[in-house]
């Protein structure tokens, strides 16, 4: 007995020690349960493809510390990169209401790490995101995102790139693209065989790659090719055409392997001498007409892409289609490299410039944020050869100084001082830096008013532009947008040109005659042989060169009204800048150059009238051999339905006219000849009068021997 009750005491007391002690397990258990891992450095490893392909994840030497030779260990020139953005997501167990699933059913998920609007509540810390930096801990610097996870709770985690966010842009326009250890999961506590580990170090990895855009006529791709490079366009003579011909052109761009954009978008602005096909320009066509089938058309690695994944704005001075989210995300999947192929069409118009090329000018705009950018607007001077740009920023954009160059948009050569003529007392300079302030703009002077230009910002890092044109002539503006884009792909254009010829109808004497008509005829071949056909179109809208035309032709009257003393140099020179904004102005005679007749008696066939100082052209043609059909002749001249009256002439592969004999304009100097000499016979002495004391040298001259010859024929008659 004695006995049984000291072993109850003992077993009493056992109990009483464990009772006490009992909380001290408690409490050494529960420390047990805390995860150990105090810190997550995030390093973003900016590595090469081929270094990205043989690079094992799971590679030996990595514990979940700082790797201490990033070299030897990812390979030669990795290197960690700033401005990338990451967010800390947690996977949550939650109600599965898809269609279909089972009463009851539960997915995971993954949410944010925040304080408030997860599942994860309050016991989650705040701001577990941000941007990698240069980071220093005791004696060691580095790149990378620092993340106090000691009060997060065990679990797995991810952490993931959020790129509309990252302020990160490679060089020479590199955007991250394939990956490994993206998105980085871990489980809280990190552990390795020594235990847990404290301060952990996870390395993300990407490669970088640029996008290829190329654009050029659409049979430079064919059979395999890629288009032309820059710098064979940029060498390349503008492809001559007639007005009318519809224009193939092709954009492609090479995306590189798992591109993640925020912004794609392709962007197309045409000087004014030639027009973009719509889709609703042909829809409903017959089969057969030219435009038929024409519009634009996507294709993605080969197919005609998804509608659902791009978004198309046309107008008929170009088009800007641009990716959806949707879109986005599907490029996003491929794991090679993929085409975007982008097929459209443009029409040369009656406002091509002769000699002056026409271009359309794409550029390619990409990257992880919201882009606002786009091509520069090709514009004219106003009356006076003034065109201004105006700088404007979006709201909280900081102003800075601002370059601007000033380029011809029709040949795309950057403007030079002897392209101008000289203004009193302003200085041509280009390009031009406007100082930041209230108002920023500027205007260059002594411009060419039938001329397009466009003024391209110099790119500052950082930001996109907005170009645009103002209500006001000669006016063109520039906004700047603040993101994270690289610079757009601007690749070198193809450019087309139109043609024509001169001429000046006079008598054998030089006298310059107007009333007389011409069509134009050609021989082509058909399968029955050769074939004579007549140029056919309907006239455009020609008003600038007509104001130009007639005042050309008043300042010519007017001169002659002068008394003889006071038709000085500075009268004839007058003259010669009137004729010169004359040339400036002249733009094709047709609408359509490219349709022919098989009469010279059709309704519609073109017919040519030489005016008041003999002169008439064709503009709007490509190389070729031509033939002037008169088909009527100037009051009391052989008439041309009795005479076989025909003039053979050529405009060459570069424009030049074959034959040239004559001025067209007022200087008879033979080095200035720039047009054909239509001459014609006398039916008898015409009763009509000269064209008063003409500025025409030679022809003047000629009246005045022709004069003194019968004057003395007349005195020996009398004698």
């Amino acid at each position: 007995m004695q006995k049984t009750k000291k072993l109850l005491s003992m077993l009493l007391a056992f109990v009483m020690v464990l009772g006490v002690a009992a909380p001290v397990f408690a409490a050494v258990d529960e420390k047990k349960d805390e995860q150990g891992t105090k810190k997550v450095y995030v390093h973003k490893m900016l590595m090469t493809k081929a270094q990205l392909d043989a690079h094992n994840v799971n590679k030996e030497g990595y514990d979940g510390n700082q790797i201490e030779n990033l070299g030897t260990f990812f390979g030669e020139g990795a290197t960690e990169i700033p401005g990338v953005y990451f967010v800390v997501e947690k996977e949550f167990t939650v109600p599965d209401t898809s269609e279909g699933a089972e009463e009851g059913a539960t997915k995971k998920v993954w949410k944010a790490v925040t304080t408030t609007g997860t599942e994860a509540k309050a016991d989650l810390s705040d701001a577990l995101a941000g941007l990698t930096k240069e980071i220093t801990v005791g004696q060691k610097t580095f790149t990378a995102l620092e993340l106090d996870t000691s009060k997060l709770p065990k679990g797995t985690y991810r952490i993931n790139e959020v790129h509309e966010k990252s302020e990160y842009v490679g060089k020479d326009g590199k955007t991250l693209t394939d990956m490994k250890a993206v998105p980085t999961t871990i489980t809280l506590p990190l552990v390795n065989k020594e235990g847990v580990v404290e301060e952990a170090h996870v390395y993300p990895k990407n490669t970088e790659e640029k996008p290829d855009t190329n654009k050029d006529f659409t049979r430079e791709f064919e059979n395999g090719k890629n288009g032309r490079t820059d710098q064979e366009k940029s060498d390349a003579k503008a492809e001559p055409h007639n007005v009318g011909d519809v224009i193939d052109y092709t954009v492609t761009t090479k995306v590189p392997a798992k591109t993640k954009w925020k912004t794609a978008f392709w962007d197309d602005k045409m000087t004014e001498g030639l027009t973009f096909v719509k889709r609703e320009d042909v829809k409903g066509k017959a089969e057969g007409d030219k435009l038929y089938n024409k519009g634009l058309t996507v294709k993605y690695d080969g197919k005609e892409m998804n509608k659902e994944w791009y978004e198309l704005d046309e107008t008929e001075n170009g088009f800007k289609l641009k990716l959806t989210d949707t879109g986005l995300k599907e490029i996003a999947k491929a794991t090679e490299e993929k085409t975007i192929r982008i097929d459209y069409h443009a029409t040369l118009n009656e406002k091509a410039v002769v000699a002056i090329p026409e271009s359309n000018d794409v550029t390619f705009h990409y990257g992880n944020n919201e882009d606002h950018g786009n091509t520069p607007v090709p514009n004219k001077p106003n009356d006076n050869g003034e065109l201004t740009i105006t700088k404007d920023w979006d709201t909280g954009v900081a102003k800075q100084n601002v370059e601007f160059t000033l380029y011809n948009a029709q040949t795309g050569k950057k403007v030079e001082a002897k392209d101008v003529e000289t203004v009193d007392g302003y200085e041509f300079e280009n390009p031009v830096t406007i100082t930041a302030g209230e108002t920023m703009t500027y205007t260059w002077k002594g411009l060419n008013k039938n001329i397009e230009y466009k003024v391209v910002e110099t790119y500052i890092d950082g930001h996109s532009v907005e170009y645009g044109k103002t209500t006001e002539a000669g006016g063109l503006t520039a906004k700047n947008y603040k993101d994270n884009n690289p610079k757009p792909i601007n690749p070198n254009e193809p450019k087309v040109v139109t043609y024509g010829a001169k001429f000046v109808k006079t008598d054998t004497e030089g006298k310059r005659l107007p009333g007389a008509e011409f069509v134009v005829k050609k021989t082509i071949t058909t399968d029955d042989g050769e074939k004579e056909v007549f140029l056919t179109g309907k006239a455009a809208d020609r008003t600038e060169y007509n104001k130009a035309q007639s005042a050309f032709e008043q300042a010519i009257k007017d001169y002659n009204a002068l008394e003889a003393d006071k038709q000085t140099e500075a009268e004839r020179a007058k003259i010669q800048k009137l004729e010169k904004a004359r040339d400036d102005a002249w733009n094709a005679t047709l609408k359509d150059m490219t349709t022919w007749a098989d009469s010279k008696d059709a309704e519609d066939v073109l017919k040519l009238t030489s005016n008041e100082l003999g002169q008439f052209e064709i503009a709007g043609l490509a190389p070729g051999t031509y033939t002037l059909v008169e088909v009527k002749a100037p009051d009391t001249y052989v008439d041309a339905t009795k005479a076989k009256l025909e003039f053979t002439f050529t405009i060459g592969d570069d424009g030049e006219q074959t034959p040239k004999e004559i001025d067209f304009g007022i200087n008879d100097d033979q080095a200035e000849d720039n047009a054909m000499r239509i001459i014609n016979k006398k039916v008898d002495i015409p009763q009509t009068g000269g064209i008063g004391t003409i500025i025409f040298a030679a022809v003047g001259i000629a009246l005045m021997v022709s004069a003194v010859v019968a004057m003395k024929k007349r005195e020996a008659e009398e004698i």
